[in-house]
């Protein structure tokens, strides 16, 4: 289940997400499964960018390790301040297990659009690039394997920096081209965080479209 909406408050527009899925079974494709962080490998064959090699460096797109990373694809449960990231949890008995994507979990996320506040639309520029600055949050849950008929839920993980969306509106002879939405993110908050990281730190992710 997603849910989206968007909201006009004073100068400001705020758009938010609520997602929600939930899934059976152990042996789950790794391109099927749902990912905390962003879209799973089947939603990312759905962008010609995301679903090419070499568009973003490799070590940022296919690599999961004990740090954060910088590329991000917008879907899944979408908290973005933890792309690349294992997502490690451990239970009661000592057992660690890993997070990075499940079968079934929930999240919210909001975005913050000041683009009627903060204005960048010089006037030889503005007919082919607008700049978008919003704040935006991410907050979600990833449910650990079922053990008989009781769902066990790793960690609650949140999120919150602000971003910036380049749109490129023209392309000089090739006018049939769709605008592209060059996304730049920092999350400079995380409410648990890897062990070679700060609470608040400066991170970055990066990406095409925006996330929602």
């Amino acid at each position: 289940m997603t849910s989206i909406h968007r909201f006009k408050i004073w100068k400001t527009r705020l758009s938010t997400r609520l997602f929600a899925q939930y899934g059976t079974g152990s042996a789950i494709p790794s391109e099927s499964a749902l990912f905390l962080a962003g879209a799973n490998p089947e939603e990312m064959m759905n962008s010609k960018y995301t679903r090419s090699i070499g568009f973003f460096p490799y070590e940022w797109t296919g690599n999961y390790g004990a740090s954060t990373n910088h590329f991000h694809a917008g879907g899944g449960l979408n908290l973005r301040g933890y792309a690349g990231y294992l997502i490690p949890d451990m239970d009661s008995a000592g057992n660690l297990s890993f997070h990075y994507k499940g079968n079934s979990g929930t999240s919210f996320s909001a975005e913050l659009d000041l683009r009627d506040i903060v204005k960048w639309k010089p006037k030889k520029l503005s007919r082919y690039f607008g700049l978008d600055i919003y704040l935006f949050t991410d907050a979600g849950i990833m449910a650990k394997e079922m053990s008989g008929k009781r769902f066990d839920f790793a960690s609650f993980r949140a999120d919150a920096g602000v971003g910036t969306a380049l749109t490129i509106k023209r392309f000089g002879p090739l006018e049939m081209v769709e605008p592209l939405v060059l996304r730049f993110d920092m999350p400079l908050f995380l409410n648990v965080v890897p062990y070679t990281e700060n609470y608040f730190q400066f991170r970055y992710v990066v990406g095409v479209s925006r996330s929602f």
